[in-house]
């Protein structure tokens, strides 16, 4: 379950067992369980279910998601247009059942990322393929809540997005796409979650979710994490900003 992705390796978890994962906790976990808790009472969604919360160890221990759940570099099955469309109706039924969470928020939470303004739902802040279960070219699933934070769906869509069809040029995804299948699958995505943006102002908020993300990892690392260090030595920002400039040029033909 790591992924190469920055925040995603500094979240390892040890299996317990057949059913349930046990992982680092954070100053946060308590709101993510406090949320997954809720998603459970509220609504049908795959999702873990925290099962106890070790303050004294600073570890957690959740349920596991029914379905397969990959890594980089990814089965094919992640290129076909099912898996892109079943990803997007999978982060709308999250989003929507979250929306209705944000009236219970008292403001006293933490949240590993900062809420983005306007806070219309909460956001899974890393809603990737290796944080995804699936059934044959499916979604089913979803895991790894600790980067949820409040903010607009198009913060989240932005991302789920850019890793899913994927607008991303490193050695982890092996699909070369021209600028127009980029673009055809993009809408793609964005009909099948409907939501009321121009394609321009969602690739405006994929640079800024990505430069949000090479913030992050610069204040962690100063923070003297050594993970988002080793991320930065082996050149994840250097990948990130060359995406920008692949999602730039997008941009300027959309």
């Amino acid at each position: 379950m790591i992924g190469k992705e920055s925040l995603k390796s500094a979240r390892v978890g040890i299996s317990i067992g057949e059913h349930s994962v046990k992982r680092p906790a954070g100053e946060w976990t308590p709101t993510v369980h406090s949320f997954l808790t809720y998603l459970h009472g509220a609504c049908g969604l795959n999702v873990p279910k925290p099962i106890e919360l070790n303050r004294k160890e600073s570890s957690e221990i959740l349920s596991f998601v029914d379905g397969e759940s990959f890594n980089y570099p990814l089965p094919e099955v992640f290129l076909k247009d099912e898996m892109l469309r079943s990803a997007a109706r999978l982060l709308k039924q999250l989003h929507d059942a979250s929306g209705r969470y944000l009236n219970q928020l008292s403001g006293e939470e933490q949240w590993m990322l900062s809420p983005v303004s306007p806070m219309e739902v909460i956001c899974h802040g890393d809603f990737a393929p290796y944080n995804v279960t699936v059934e044959g070219t499916a979604a089913v699933g979803v895991f790894d809540f600790d980067t949820i934070h409040p903010g607009p769906r198009i913060w989240d869509v932005a991302y789920a997005i850019y890793r899913f069809v994927p607008v991303m040029q490193s050695e982890v995804s092996r699909l070369r796409l021209s600028d127009g299948e980029l673009l055809s699958k993009i809408r793609g995505f964005v009909d099948e979650y409907v939501i009321d943006v121009t394609l321009g102002e969602l690739l405006g908020a994929m640079v800024r979710r990505i430069e949000r993300l090479i913030e992050f990892m610069k204040e962690q690392a100063s923070n003297g994490s050594v993970h988002f260090s080793k991320n930065i030595e082996d050149g994840h920002i250097v990948e990130y900003e060359t995406d920008i400039k692949l999602i730039q040029r997008l941009k300027s033909i959309a």
